[in-house]
This record gives C-alpha cells, structure tokens and sequence, in this order.
C-alpha cells in the first residue's frame, strides 16, 4: 500500500475501480436478482470472493500485494452478511465463496508461476520490481500451501458447487466467507 501511497491518484483511482467491480457491483447485481430469488426454490446467492481479504491470512503470512483488491473484496463480504442479516428469516442464503487459484489464460503471457502471481494491473505488464514482489508472494503463498498449482476453471467450478450444494441456513453456512474447500483454508 506504502508503494501504491507514492501516487495517491493512481492509488485513489486503483480504490474506486477495485471497489466499484468487487463490492458495488454484485450489490446492485444482488438487489436486482432478489424479487427473482425470494420467489424461486432455490435460494442461495453466492458472491465470488477472495482469501486475499482475509486478515488473518494477510497477517500472518505478511500478503502486502494488491491492497485495493483485497480491501474491496472485503468490502464485498461484508456486503454478504449484511445482505444474510437482512434476508435469512425470508430464507435466502447468501455467502461469498473463494475458488482458489484458477488457470483462465489471463497471464499465457507471463512465464512462471511468480509473474502468474501479479504480471498485470488492469492489464498491463507490471515492472521488474513488481514481478519481484510477485516471486515474494508466491514464496509466502508457497508457504502457506506448498505445491499449489491453479486449477482449471472445470475444476474450480466443481468444487465450489460441492460447497453450494452443501450449504445451508440449518448448517450455519449463511453470510459465511469461505474457499472452495468449504473451510477457511484458502488453497
């Protein structure tokens, strides 16, 4: 954040964006969905989220990289309890679900796992000091969870629908903020 701080504008800018397409957009999307959901049988609204937003994780395995992702991914999981708060007596579930890392072809560009990690910012190659920042980051996310890979998107949809299907109010899973493994545990 100190790094980004160097250039409060585009520090401001990379805020209001990552805050815009991870937090108010899937409220709007949640508001405009819910008359549909509260008349439908299966209601369950499940947002996508992060373990880059947790604080524990970013603690205690010292994640310092992309500060206004994780802070609006944040953003979004509380947006989930709220939205939990105020629809589970009408029993609507809502819960944010993490897939992982998933392989999309965003990064084909890059050429190891540690420009994988953070090769762009809203699309465009990042410097020679932030591809080492990103082999930093891989090492910390090698620690956490030796050997991960990314999986395929099939891959990762299966497993987060294990933890749809396997979700309920009755289980306490309403306004949970968990990963594709139906735990804390974010890979």
């Amino acid at each position: 954040m100190s790094v980004s701080g160097e250039s409060p504008k585009e520090l401001e800018d990379d805020l209001i964006y990552s805050f815009k397409v991870n937090a108010v957009g899937p409220v709007h999307l949640f508001n405009l969905y819910l008359p549909l959901i509260l008349k439908g049988d299966a209601k369950k609204v499940i947002a996508i989220t992060s373990g880059m937003a947790d604080l524990d994780l970013i603690n205690d395995y010292r994640i310092d990289v992309s500060g206004p992702y994780s802070i609006s991914k944040g953003a979004l999981n509380v947006a989930v309890s709220k939205f939990h708060a105020q629809y589970a007596e009408q029993g609507v579930l809502f819960m944010g679900i993490c897939p992982g890392t998933v392989e999309t072809g965003h990064f084909d560009d890059c050429k190891s796992w540690y420009q994988y990690v953070s090769a762009s910012t809203n699309g465009r190659l990042v410097s020679e000091e932030a591809q080492d920042g990103a082999k930093k980051m891989a090492e910390k996310l090698n620690k956490y969870a030796p050997g991960t890979q990314p999986k395929t998107p099939d891959a990762a949809v299966v497993k987060i629908l294990e933890v749809v299907y396997g979700s309920s109010l009755e289980n306490g899973r309403g306004g949970a903020y968990i990963s594709h493994l139906g735990t804390k545990r974010w890979l």
